[in-house]
């Protein structure tokens, strides 16, 4: 299955791009695209980040669909 990943802020610098497809298996959940960011970005590790799978906040354990948006973001800061 194809699933979106955009990113934002320090993720978004790390990466190098703001939006990347990956190709994953079917059954498979947010936490297996940090993996995959992990691998080939371990410095993401510093970040604190949040997910949301298709606008809306996301947990690890949330499982992904054909073509579904992640994004991948810091927290926001209010005042």
């Amino acid at each position: 299955m194809r699933v979106f990943v955009k990113f934002f802020g320090g993720i978004k610098k790390i990466v190098g791009a703001s939006e990347r497809e990956y190709k994953l298996n079917k059954r498979a959940r947010v936490s297996d695209i940090l993996q995959i960011l992990l691998e080939n970005f371990p410095e993401i590790e510093r970040e604190q980040v949040l997910f949301a799978l298709n606008h809306k906040y996301a947990s690890f354990e949330d499982e992904l669909k054909d073509e579904d948006e992640v994004a991948i973001f810091p927290p926001v800061n209010g005042g």
